[in-house]
Protein backbone atom coordinates (compact mmCIF):
# COMPACT_ATOMS: atom_id res chain seq x y z
CA UNK A 1 0.00 0.00 0.00
CA UNK A 2 1.12 3.49 -1.05
CA UNK A 3 -0.32 6.74 -0.68
CA UNK A 4 1.00 9.49 -3.74
CA UNK A 5 3.61 11.77 -1.51
CA UNK A 6 0.90 14.46 -2.53
CA UNK A 7 -1.79 13.12 -0.52
CA UNK A 8 0.69 12.25 2.59
CA UNK A 9 -0.09 13.31 5.66
CA UNK A 10 -3.90 13.59 5.50
CA UNK A 11 -4.66 10.01 7.26
CA UNK A 12 -5.62 8.51 4.00
CA UNK A 13 -3.01 5.12 4.76
CA UNK A 14 -4.27 4.75 8.24
CA UNK A 15 -7.85 4.94 7.14
CA UNK A 16 -7.09 2.36 4.23
CA UNK A 17 -5.16 0.29 7.04
CA UNK A 18 -7.99 0.30 9.45
CA UNK A 19 -10.45 -1.00 6.98
CA UNK A 20 -8.56 -3.75 5.34
CA UNK A 21 -8.13 -4.95 9.33
CA UNK A 22 -11.22 -4.37 10.75
CA UNK A 23 -12.45 -6.39 6.93
CA UNK A 24 -9.87 -9.08 7.75
CA UNK A 25 -10.82 -9.39 11.93
CA UNK A 26 -14.83 -9.68 11.13
CA UNK A 27 -14.27 -12.75 8.57
CA UNK A 28 -11.01 -14.00 10.02
CA UNK A 29 -10.92 -16.96 12.29
CA UNK A 30 -9.83 -16.10 15.91
CA UNK A 31 -6.00 -14.94 16.04
CA UNK A 32 -4.79 -14.21 12.48
CA UNK A 33 -1.67 -14.30 11.43
CA UNK A 34 -1.60 -11.05 9.36
CA UNK A 35 1.95 -9.76 7.99
CA UNK A 36 3.11 -7.07 6.00
CA UNK A 37 6.65 -5.92 4.47
CA UNK A 38 7.16 -2.58 5.50
CA UNK A 39 9.60 -0.16 4.17
CA UNK A 40 11.07 2.10 6.92
CA UNK A 41 8.42 5.71 6.30
CA UNK A 42 6.15 3.00 6.42
CA UNK A 43 7.04 1.65 9.73
CA UNK A 44 5.36 3.81 11.97
CA UNK A 45 1.80 3.39 10.36
CA UNK A 46 1.86 0.17 11.04
CA UNK A 47 3.44 0.02 14.45
CA UNK A 48 0.77 2.54 15.41
CA UNK A 49 -2.35 0.44 14.52
CA UNK A 50 -0.49 -2.64 16.39
CA UNK A 51 1.92 -4.13 13.93
CA UNK A 52 4.82 -5.50 15.17
CA UNK A 53 8.54 -6.87 13.83
CA UNK A 54 8.70 -10.24 13.40
CA UNK A 55 12.99 -10.81 13.20
CA UNK A 56 14.66 -12.48 13.90
CA UNK A 57 11.76 -15.08 13.84
CA UNK A 58 11.41 -14.21 10.01
CA UNK A 59 12.56 -11.91 8.06
CA UNK A 60 11.56 -10.66 4.38
CA UNK A 61 12.99 -11.49 1.24
CA UNK A 62 12.77 -10.49 -2.35
CA UNK A 63 13.78 -12.20 -5.59
CA UNK A 64 17.64 -11.59 -7.07
CA UNK A 65 18.59 -14.52 -8.55
CA UNK A 66 21.97 -12.26 -9.42
CA UNK A 67 22.39 -11.95 -5.87
CA UNK A 68 21.71 -16.05 -5.20
CA UNK A 69 23.91 -16.23 -8.09
CA UNK A 70 27.21 -14.76 -6.07
CA UNK A 71 26.45 -16.28 -2.65
CA UNK A 72 26.63 -19.76 -3.62
CA UNK A 73 29.77 -19.05 -4.91
CA UNK A 74 31.21 -17.88 -1.97
CA UNK A 75 29.70 -20.84 -0.13
CA UNK A 76 32.30 -22.71 -2.13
Amino acid sequence: MATDPAHQRRGIGRAVLEELLSAILSTAPDNPYIVVLADAPGRPLYHSTGFVETAPHSIGMQYAPEEADSNDESLG
